[in-house]
């Protein structure tokens, strides 16, 4: 929040922040739907994959 404060969040500054909160709770909600049973491990990493995709379109 002391960034907007300071005004830092101007044309994208905060975007590292909100896409890494937007990963963790991507990545919680999947672990957790692995463990309950709701999916398996290999039908949540595409989706996973698919953010991680997004993030880092050149990474391979």
């Amino acid at each position: 929040m002391r960034w907007r404060r300071e005004g830092a969040c101007r044309e994208g500054a905060c975007w590292g922040r909100t896409e890494a909160v937007s990963l963790l709770a991507l990545s919680a909600g999947l672990g957790t739907s692995v463990l309950v049973g709701q999916r398996t491990p290999e039908a949540a990493a595409p989706a996973l994959r698919h953010h991680l995709d997004r993030l880092f379109p050149n990474s391979g």
